[in-house]
């Protein structure tokens, strides 16, 4: 058995008790849209800076600070993850989770583990072994959680919240979504373009766009 699937079914796992909680959550109002809700209330802007947390305020659970936040500054997993958080305890999966379940979905959405699908899939594997499941393109709606990769001289990734696919005519060439990025020197929105579409400046990796949903 692999490690994603340990994760989504070993009683041992931390995360596997997030995946519990969610067995007794109210699902009303829509999970996404409680994602959206979650993430406008965050505000827009308030800085970005590649340093610390990345939450904009402290993610607390059980009594215990998860996460501190950063002064003035976000970035995207500490954006997204903060969402997230929001989003799960307003739909009741968090009932029975202790702090270190939380600290464990946390490290699994910043890629620190150092497991090469974690590393790669981040915030879209966090959430499906959460209780969420994965979402084929076709299928992704604003709300679902997003991991990206640019094709740069660098590579570089990006945590976000999923907002609509860009097209030109008929064809997709690029995502739109919500996270915090040194453009927005904060909280905004953004559409990036997808490597090959044609659009100047397009770096995404269409190879590796992962979406997860709390739905």
């Amino acid at each position: 058995m692999d490690r994603r699937n340990l994760l989504l079914a070993a009683a041992a796992s931390p995360l596997a008790a997030l995946a519990a909680g969610s067995a007794d959550a109210d699902d009303s109002p829509a999970p996404t849209r409680t994602v959206l809700e979650s993430a406008l209330g965050f505000g827009f802007g308030g800085g970005y800076a590649w340093k610390g947390t990345g939450v904009p305020r402290d993610v607390e659970h059980g009594g215990k600070v998860i996460l501190r936040a950063d002064r003035d500054t976000t970035y995207c997993c500490g954006y997204t993850f903060a969402v997230f958080v929001e989003a799960a305890r307003r739909l009741g999966r968090l009932k029975g989770v202790d702090a270190d379940a939380l600290r464990a979905a946390q490290r699994v959405w910043y890629g620190a583990t150092g497991d090469g699908d974690e590393t790669e899939r981040q915030c879209a594997l966090a959430v499906e072994a959460a209780g969420g499941s994965a979402v084929k393109w076709k299928d992704a709606r604003p709300g679902d959680f997003a991991q990206i990769w640019r094709r740069t001289r660098k590579p570089s990734g990006h945590s976000v919240v999923f907002l609509a696919w860009a097209y030109e005519r008929k064809e997709r060439i690029g995502i739109t979504y919500l996270s915090s990025q040194k453009s927005t020197d904060g909280i905004g929105f953004r559409t990036e373009f997808f490597a090959g579409s044609g659009v100047q400046g397009g770096t995404v990796d269409p190879k590796r766009v992962y979406l997860g949903t709390l739905g």
